[in-house]
């Protein structure tokens, strides 16, 4: 039997595919919201602050308590791999307290990666490569690690 919020979460998930197809919405909007959906799924809480100048963009209350999540996404394949920024801002580097993890959507893999903060810090980008199986990427071990909110 699917559970309430899982079953709200999905009704809402095929509603904004439709709709960001026939609107301009745009795709960090969208990757936000898929990102709220997918912890609902999961049984998180998930609140998000009012004004856009925090440096996170949901906290989640989760198993090991209220987490800070900031929420990128990509689409784009550069040179074998998806690469998204990790700080807060355009081309800045992630410092420690901006937030507690990095959540990065790759929708053309259905791929989530929820990578710890501190395996960030002082770097302004991070790869991922969910369209190899083989890979021994850097950032891999996070792919689909819900668990650790």
């Amino acid at each position: 039997m699917i559970e309430p919020c899982e079953q709200f979460a999905n009704e809402v998930t095929a509603c904004l595919r439709r709709w960001s197809e026939e609107s301009d919405m745009e795709p960090i909007e969208l990757d936000e919201i898929e990102f709220q959906l997918e912890c609902m799924r999961r049984g998180h809480t998930v609140s998000i602050p009012i004004c856009d100048n925090a440096g996170y963009d949901a906290i989640v209350d989760g198993r090991n308590g209220l987490s800070r999540v900031q929420v990128r996404g990509t689409t784009i394949l550069q040179t074998s791999r998806y690469q998204v920024g990790t700080g807060i801002g355009k081309n800045k580097v992630n410092t420690k307290g901006d937030y507690d993890y990095l959540a990065v959507r790759i929708p053309n893999h259905d791929a989530w990666y929820l990578v710890p903060q501190n395996e960030l810090l002082n770097s302004a980008n991070a790869k991922f490569y969910p369209h190899n199986s083989k890979s021994k990427g850097r950032y891999e071990k996070y792919r689909d690690a819900f668990g650790q909110l």
